[in-house]
């Protein structure tokens, strides 16, 4: 009987060498040795285990862009993988634990505005490896962009101006419709400032939007401006358009109102001149000036100095509202009465006047 037990002990101890060197030979190429089910009573079989294969991420695809606050991240394993991990900028967002799975989902992953750095990890009793990283940039609303100076009603008093403004948030294009055909686009950071030189403006009336694009969204900005080409330029003055028979009010290069009116007949023409308002009057209702009258005065001199003369030019009502758009008159500037009446009060004295073809 213990030759008998010798002999088992003897194989016990040489199975247990066995195992340890196994062990040891595994450890060093990074496996581990774990029994499995036994194939014959009495044996004990052992499988190499070691650490997973590097995972992958498989969507969202690198460099990819949404307008979503939120993503599925599929991410392929090996099969020998129980547990993955999801990080977002290295701080870890999803987890599951796997059993023969190549591969994992994770729902609704929360992002964040800008660049988001993704990587998954894949672990078992071994270890742990990491994937690449997943760049996935979020593309948020535009900001509005700021233009200096350009307003609704604005003024130019030149064909080709020059409009300045800075982009807002989340912006990377911009494109400019002068009167709905494009005439500018370019790339641009959010934040960056730019100038537009020389858009085309026709003269009167011009229909002026801008956009700022990104890839998901688009904001605009638009106003009707005014190209008025007058020389010599005032900030604030009465400009009498001869050719379309209009009155125009601006006070610091915003057009304030415009109105219909009558000039000269071809007998008793309205000079092209500059004049100087140092009258305003109120005649009777009655007569041919209608309820309000503003006198010009005549500008003379240059750039050693400016005087005015009194003349019997004027722009005032009238008593036959009919002349209004056409060349009716002695030489004044006709208006309606209702708008006399509006104009008057808003054209304070010394006021500049500027009558030309």
């Amino acid at each position: 009987m213990i030759p008998a037990l010798a002999k088992v002990l003897s194989l016990a101890a040489t199975r247990a060498i066995l195992c340890i060197a196994a062990v040891v030979m595994l450890a060093s190429a990074g496996g581990l040795c774990v029994p499995v089910a036994s194939a014959t009573e009495g044996q004990v079989a052992y499988r190499a285990v070691s650490a997973p294969a590097t995972p992958t991420i498989t969507s969202p695809v690198t460099g990819s862009k949404t307008k979503s606050y939120s993503t599925s991240v599929k991410v392929d394993i090996s099969s020998d993988t129980t547990r993955v991990a999801l990080f977002r900028g290295g701080v870890e967002v999803a987890s599951a634990v796997t059993s023969g799975e190549t591969s994992v989902t994770f729902a609704a992953v929360a992002l964040r505005l800008g660049y988001n750095a993704l990587t998954a990890a894949a672990a078992n009793d071994m270890g742990q490896t990491t994937s690449t990283a997943t760049s996935v940039k979020v593309v948020g609303r535009v900001g509005s962009p700021r233009l200096y100076g350009f307003f609704r009603g604005r003024v130019y008093y030149g064909p080709r101006p020059n409009i300045a403004g800075r982009t807002g948030a989340n912006t990377t294009r911009v494109v400019l419709f002068v009167n709905g055909r494009r005439v500018r686009r370019f790339s641009i950071g959010s934040g960056r400032s730019f100038i537009l030189r020389d858009v085309p403006l026709r003269y009167g009336a011009n229909r002026v939007t801008i956009y700022a694009l990104n890839e998901f969204y688009a904001r605009r900005v638009y106003a009707t401006v005014w190209r008025l080409d007058i020389r010599p330029r005032f900030m604030t003055l009465v400009l009498v358009d001869k050719s379309e028979r209009r009155i125009y009010l601006i006070k610091r290069r915003k057009l304030i109102a415009r109105y219909p009116c009558a000039i000269g007949k071809p007998s008793t023409p309205t000079p092209e001149r500059v004049w100087r308002i140092d009258s305003k009057e109120y005649p009777a209702p009655s007569s041919v000036y209608g309820p309000r009258k503003m006198r010009l005065f005549a500008r003379h001199g240059g750039r050693s100095g400016y005087w005015y003369e009194h003349t019997n030019y004027g722009i005032h009502g009238t008593d036959t509202p009919s002349s209004i758009g056409h060349m009716a008159s002695h030489g004044c500037i006709r208006m309606f009465n209702r708008h006399i009446l509006r104009l008057f009060p808003r054209v304070p004295l010394h006021t500049m006047v500027v009558t030309r073809r």
